[in-house]
Formats: C-alpha cells, structure tokens, sequence
C-alpha cells in the first residue's frame, strides 16, 4: 500500500508541475522598425521558447506568458538615428533599450528618423544667402537663414555665407573692416 501511495504521490507531482508548463500560454514577439522598415539589428535577451534571441527586423519571437524581455536597437540605421520604441503603435520609451512584459502578442517598433540641419544667422538675425555643399537628401543646396536641410547621419556639410558685409560701424562712428568667421553646424 505504501509503494501505492508512493506511486500516486509521484504522478500527482508531475501533473501538477509537468502539465501546467506544457500548456503554458505563448505569445508571440513581433520586432520591426520605421524609417528604415527592415535590416535594422536588435539584440533581443533572454532567448525565445525556441532557443532564439536577436534578429534583424522585421522578425518574430515566442514567449511563455508574463515573460520579460529586453531589446536593444542600434543607435542609427542606413544614416537615420533612433528616435523611440513603440508597443503595438504608441510611444513606449526613447532609450535603445526597453524591457517590455509579454503577456499577450506585442508588437515593438524601433523609430528612426533622418537627421536634420538647420542654418541660422545672428547680426543680421535673418536673410543671409549662404551656400551649401553638398544638397541634402531631397536635392536641396543654397539657402538663406534661417532654413533646414536633411542629411543621412555622418555627412559632412561645408556651409558658406554668400554676402560678407564689407565693414561695419564702430561705436564712434567710423567704419572698420571686418571679416566674418565661416558659419558651422551646431551639434
């Protein structure tokens, strides 16, 4: 009788801990990404049910329910920088690198953005004719101030005013030469 109850004690266990985990609910891991739409490396921890872990967007991971995963984006991505997360098409943080809980099918997206130049002048504040080299990404060059450009991530821009004022007036009245200094991107 008592290898009996043995017996029935040691099925009772592996039911109530083997079955429940081979029926735990799994939800799938949608990773993607925006500006571009695919190519984009993510390292993903800790490895999915199947034994996979990072990817290149857009791709899929499974998790046991209530499973936290971290995802971490590259910070630029074919000359664009990151800009967010979203969890199934809202803001979820702006760090490259998220924990999100998957509880149900998710989706996260990493955001890319194309950066940005914008040219302004001081003394005079506005309408200084100024070259630029070379033309952004939408064939845009010369401008005058204040006006923005869009450039991949890393591309050098030389900027140069077009009109130097000759001279300008001194606090007694008379006129001095003066050069300007070159204009410069600001980071």
């Amino acid at each position: 009788m008592k290898k009996v109850l043995s017996l029935l004690s040691v099925i009772a266990m592996v039911f109530a801990f083997a079955i429940p985990t081979a029926f735990a609910a799994t939800y799938t891991l949608t990773v993607g990404s925006s500006n571009p739409g695919s190519g984009v490396s993510v390292t993903v921890s800790p490895t999915d049910v199947n034994g996979r872990g990072n990817g290149t967007t857009q791709f899929t991971r499974t998790y046991n329910g209530d499973s936290a995963v971290t995802l971490t984006a590259s910070s630029t991505a074919n000359g664009n920088i990151f800009k967010e997360w979203q969890k199934n098409g809202e803001k979820a943080g702006t760090s490259r690198t998220i924990s999100v809980t998957v509880s149900a099918n998710t989706t996260m997206t990493a955001v890319y953005v194309t950066p940005k130049l914008t040219v302004a002048s001081s003394n005079p504040s506005s309408g200084v004719s100024v070259t630029v080299s070379p033309s952004d990404t939408t064939g845009k060059g010369n401008g005058t101030t204040k006006f923005t450009r869009t450039y991949k991530y890393g591309t050098v821009v030389a900027l140069r005013p077009l009109q130097r004022p000759a001279s300008t007036p001194s606090r007694n009245g008379r006129r001095t030469e003066r050069t300007p200094l070159p204009l410069r991107p600001q980071p």
